[in-house]
């Protein structure tokens, strides 16, 4: 079995913060749970991707095919927890890229700023589109930056997970914290069949 892709984790981390992005066609917000089809067009890789990870999540137990509905799949959330707080800070080491315009990350994300941010340098992910200045830190996959635009609660998740590659100790006591505390809550499924944009 080939080994965890960044790819895998990003899959991961949307599953657990649930929901769906975007507008119905009626200008509400969308409903449920995202089909994989949308997870490619939100986290920037293809639909085979996305299921090739999800192949794998439930191959390590990260993911349980839902019982509740045929052929979706539930996130374990002890497991991930698990992944994210002792494995993915030792496995992803940060690669820094000096001084960027990009999107706050760790304890600069808007989530935790106010407690642990106030007169440094930010810590940012390079990304063009970005409005703040900082110190670069390549996200864990090339299209994280991109897909937290459009997604605060995955925005939220990953910057806590970058505080633990990055953060002081009791930032990084926080994150668990927090980590803990949103994906525990998980209940996340993703829909085995693309469904209309319906509110």
């Amino acid at each position: 079995m080939r080994s965890l892709s960044p790819k895998d984790v990003l899959v991961a981390c949307r599953l657990s913060v649930g929901g769906r992005t975007g507008k119905s066609r009626w200008g509400g917000p969308l409903r449920g749970e995202p089909t994989q089809r949308e997870m490619s067009r939100e986290l920037g890789m293809s639909v085979s991707s996305v299921h090739e990870s999800l192949q794998y999540l439930v191959a390590m137990r990260l993911l349980v095919r839902s019982p509740a509905r045929r052929g979706a799949f539930a996130i374990v959330p002890a497991k991930l927890i698990e992944l994210l707080v002792n494995v993915i800070p030792f496995v992803y080491v940060p690669q820094k890229r000096g001084v960027v315009r990009g999107l706050p990350t760790s304890v600069f994300a808007p989530v935790l700023k106010d407690r642990f941010a106030e007169g440094r340098l930010p810590v940012v992910w390079p990304y063009a589109p970005g409005t703040a200045t900082g110190e670069g830190l390549l996200p864990i996959y090339p299209s994280v930056p991109a897909a937290c635009a459009k997604n605060e609660r995955l925005y939220h998740l990953l910057s806590a997970v970058d505080v633990l590659r990055v953060g002081l100790q009791r930032e990084r006591e926080v994150a668990v914290k927090y980590i803990g505390e949103v994906v525990g809550r998980a209940a996340a499924v993703c829909e085995p069949e693309d469904k209309e944009n319906t509110a």
